[in-house]
């Protein structure tokens, strides 16, 4: 059962789409991290630590930037998850980089003011259109229920 949560938690892929992770070295085997996460949460938690400790201020990234930077993400899960095209590691890593240097002004911006409307709006935004465009990719994949 732990082995199955930590694939999970940084994973959250089945195995037959484990070619949307990195196999990373773990003790004596090869744990499968998701791409797109690797290209994310490194960067996003370095910058949230940074902007935290006020050695970097990323208040110039208001609201515009905030606004653009997941954007390639959005487009290449979206257009990943429609069947437009086979989307590689190294698009999910890159794709995750701006979306990491976004998240990290966000989270800043949610713990100085948790009901921050920037905040919530974009994961409304983009998580609903990614969250949708996922749920239709499943029930197009496995059919429209038992």
């Amino acid at each position: 059962m732990r082995d199955v949560l930590l694939v999970l938690t940084v994973s959250h892929h089945v195995p037959e789409q484990y070619d949307h992770c990195v196999m990373v070295p773990f003790g004596s085997r090869r744990l499968p991290v998701c791409g797109r996460c690797l290209g994310i949460y490194p960067l996003a938690l370095v910058l949230l630590l940074l902007q935290i400790t006020g050695r970097l201020d990323l208040a110039f990234t208001d609201p515009w930037l905030v606004l653009l930077l997941p954007l390639p993400a959005v487009v290449e899960f979206v257009g990943e998850q429609l069947g437009r095209w086979h989307g590689s590691n190294a698009a999910r890593i890159l794709t995750g980089l701006p979306l990491g240097i976004a998240l990290s002004r966000m989270f800043v911006r949610y713990l100085l003011h948790p009901s921050d409307p920037l905040f919530w709006g974009i994961v409304a935004g983009y998580g609903g259109v990614c969250g949708l465009t996922a749920a239709f990719a499943l029930r197009r994949r496995f059919g429209r229920g038992s």
